[in-house]
């Protein structure tokens, strides 16, 4: 094998235990019996030893042992051991099952004398097995994981109170002291704790009610291929994996879960916990178990994952074949940090169409990897936000292994650009010409990326924002909530507020860097944009005045906008109607999409000529009477009352049917095939953004034009956007809008 990754990390962790044979007395003697002859028993061998010395506490040498496993060729040879034995398949599929959520929780060994687990867990990505999000929880044992493939981010929080039901099973939280530290603004939460799960006389499982419960965020960092975490049994968790946050990263997500004995924590607590974020109707619920594995669905699932490993593990035979000169693996890491800046999976496809953009990106990137290793930027200043910073560790990693030095290997290996040249045209001349992903193991994946749980970057932050949001909406929809008055732009009530505030905790935890703007917080004059610069534009209710009257038409406006010198421009959108549920979302350039109320996602079109994506052919739209019977969306009142009321008038003798719905950010995403085939919209920009780009990514047609009228006789500047199902209805519209504007000059 010319790719030996875990070489290193074999030695580090050899030399280490060898140094502490007077606490582990055997465990170097078993992890090089197990480098050696990867195989299920010493992997067992090696966790037997360990768990007979470790110390409750000690999660940094349970995650030392862990990281053994971090590695494709050692589990892949683990993989081969269980399926070439019929009475360790048996036993394994008796005590494994696949999780609800969507991944398969395969325990491989079980330890019946000190209680450890051995699990590996396999989270699948195709468009039938996305994983779902983990509910919060504390586990009744310390653990430690180890990334195998693909990405995970673990999210760590605290219980700062607790009021306890039943002390005999959940004691009140010791919040005193906390390794992480404390930063103003962290989100909290209000949650529900419940068993899960507590096993009664006769072995039935409840899920029993224990009391309120206020968390905080303490951490949430995220691990790639060959790293491994652990954590205490204190701290509430739960984790995200690549099926919900990695776009560059398009492996499988896989891990080995060390599941350390069962304990208890400093408290008394020895069952685990759930959290919930309402309380649930009952109190006491009977859990019934899921169904174990069959042999047969477990041999099934590990082939598969067997298979998967093997193609990962070929394709770095590739990167490190010696015929390629200076291995691959640097520029395939360049390309990475193209896929962050750009927010997309495609990175082969963008260095061809935009090359001299990449080029610029990439002496950037050399020029903050020069200052890492010449010691002018130290990494451990960058934010664990900063989704880059996990490529600029791998690359200083190799510079300090190379045997020459980091200088000599930044004088071969530095030049970024000239690293991506070299691995793309091996990777396209050697494998296939068509390639327009940066690794072509994701070929697959990425190629069936939408609809359905492949959320990434800023809109995987804005939609959890706007679920956020949606359940802070229905809260206060329907009570009486204060309005606070009018504000230049229309009504304001305390929930705008609330919501606002919301919906800035949860993108600040994602981009602490970028700027936040919204109809109640506005840009600082004083602190001009740069190109590069990115922001959020948010409006918490769009249709306030709906909203305080009881109508269900007003929603939540997100977009994420990148400053390119001169304007800024909407990359990310999200429209969500909390009444409904239904939440609207697009990308620049990869299209319009609505997740329904259950959860379900598809992609949206307009009703416009068929494509490749849309194989159903609808009734064109007639070119003699184009707005005949088309449901029409107005909020026009920068027109005044004459120029409104004209324009309805003008839209009723063409036979449309006009709707004014109250919400310039529904009105434009429903002119995606959702609704409406046409909108007119005079608004600010929070109030469109959003709306603008999911109609343009859903194939609307739109234009907008600028216009002045006076007011008490001075001059105000308005801008009215067009969007329209079709060509014919958007020019119908705009000829109706300019009729009208042309009267205000008059």
């Amino acid at each position: 094998m010319f790719y030996e990754p875990h070489s290193q990390i074999e030695t580090e962790l050899l030399d280490f235990f060898e140094s502490r044979k007077n606490r582990y007395p055997a465990v170097h003697e078993k992890l090089h019996i197990f480098f050696t002859q990867p195989n299920l028993p010493n992997a067992q061998s090696v966790l037997q030893e360990y768990f007979k010395h470790h110390e409750q506490g000690d999660i940094e040498i349970l995650r030392k042992i862990t990281s053994a496993f971090a590695d494709k060729a050692l589990v892949r040879d683990i993989v081969d051991s269980i399926l070439d034995d019929d009475q360790a398949l048996e036993d394994i599929a008796a005590r494994s099952y696949p999780h609800p959520i969507g991944f398969d929780k395969l325990v491989l060994y079980q330890d019946e004398k000190t209680g450890f687990k051995f699990r590996l867990h396999i989270y699948w990505r195709s468009r039938e097995e996305q994983a779902q999000m983990e509910r919060m929880h504390l586990h009744k044992f310390e653990m430690a994981s180890a990334i195998v493939t693909g990405e995970l981010t673990n999210h760590i929080w605290e219980i700062t109170d607790y009021d306890a039901q039943s002390d005999e099973i959940l004691p009140s939280m010791d919040t005193t002291t906390s390794p992480f530290k404390k930063r103003d603004g962290d989100e909290t939460k209000y949650m529900q704790a419940y068993s899960g799960y507590w096993r009664d006389d006769e072995g039935v499982l409840h899920k029993k009610f224990l009391g309120p419960a206020t968390l905080k965020r303490a951490t949430s960092r995220t691990f790639s291929s060959s790293q491994s975490y652990a954590q205490l049994l204190e701290h509430a968790h739960y984790v995200e994996t690549n099926a919900e946050t990695g776009h560059t990263n398009g492996d499988h997500c896989s891990t080995i879960y060390i599941h350390g004995p069962k304990l208890k924590d400093g408290n008394g607590r020895d069952i685990p916990v759930l959290f919930e974020e309402e309380r649930l109707e009952n109190d006491d619920q009977i859990i019934t178990p899921i169904p174990s594995m069959t042999k047969e669905s477990l041999k099934s699932s590990l082939n598969r994952y067997r298979n998967l490993l093997q193609e990962s593990l070929d394709f770095y035979e590739f990167l490190y074949d010696p015929k390629h000169g200076r291995n691959l693996s640097v520029g395939m890491i360049a390309g990475y940090l193209l896929s962050e800046r750009y927010q997309t999976p495609h990175t082969a496809t963008l260095w061809e169409h935009r090359y001299e953009e990449c080029r610029e990106t990439l002496a950037e990137c050399t020029a903050i990897l020069s200052g890492l290793i010449n010691g002018d930027h130290d990494i451990a200043q960058m934010s664990e936000d900063d989704r880059t910073k996990r490529y600029y560790a791998m690359l200083l990693k190799k510079a300090e292994q190379h045997p020459d030095g980091t200088q000599q290997w930044f004088k071969q290996y530095g030049n970024l650009t000239k690293e991506l040249w070299r691995y793309f045209g091996a990777l396209r001349g050697e494998k296939d010409p068509d390639i327009t992903v940066l690794k072509p193991v994701w070929q697959d994946a990425v190629g069936k990326k939408l609809p359905g749980g492949m959320h990434y970057g800023h809109i995987s932050a804005m939609i959890e924002a706007a679920f956020e949001g949606n359940k802070l909406a229905m809260k206060h929809f329907g009570k009486i909530t204060e309005d606070l008055g009018h504000d230049k732009d229309g009504p304001v009530s305390i929930a705008d507020y609330e919501i606002d505030s919301l919906i800035r905790n949860v993108l600040h935890q994602h981009y602490p860097q970028h700027t936040y703007t919204s109809e109640h917080v506005p840009p600082d004059p004083n602190k001009p944009p740069q190109k590069g610069d990115v922001k959020f534009i948010v409006d918490p209710i769009d249709g306030t005045t709906n909203f305080l009257n009881g109508n269900e038409n007003f929603g939540i406006s997100i977009a994420c906008q990148e400053f390119d010198g001169q304007n800024w421009i909407t990359t990310d959108a999200v429209v969500s109607i909390p009444s409904s549920g239904k939440i609207f979302w697009a990308e620049k350039g990869q299209g319009a999409f609505l997740i329904e109320r259950n959860d379900y996602e598809r992609r949206i079109w307009v009703s416009g000529p068929a494509n490749n994506n849309d194989p159903v052919q609808l009734k064109p739209t007639s070119q003699q009477e184009p707005l005949k019977g088309k449901t029409i969306d107005l909020s026009m009142r920068g027109l005044g009352g004459d120029g409104w009321g004209g324009l309805l008038a003008d839209l009723f003798n063409d036979s449309a049917k006009c709707r004014i719905s109250g919400s310039a950010a529904i009105s434009l995403a429903r002119v995606s095939g959702t609704g409406h085939k046409g909108s007119l919209v005079t608004a600010k920009p929070h109030d469109i953004a959003a709306g603008k780009l999911i109609a343009q990514e859903a194939g609307a047609t739109i234009s907008e034009i600028n216009f002045q009228r006076n007011i008490d006789g001075k001059p105000y500047q308005f801008n009215a956007l067009i969007a329209g199902d079709t060509a014919e209805i958007h020019d119908a519209l705009r000829s109706a809008t300019q009729k009208q504007i042309r009267a205000l000059s008059h």
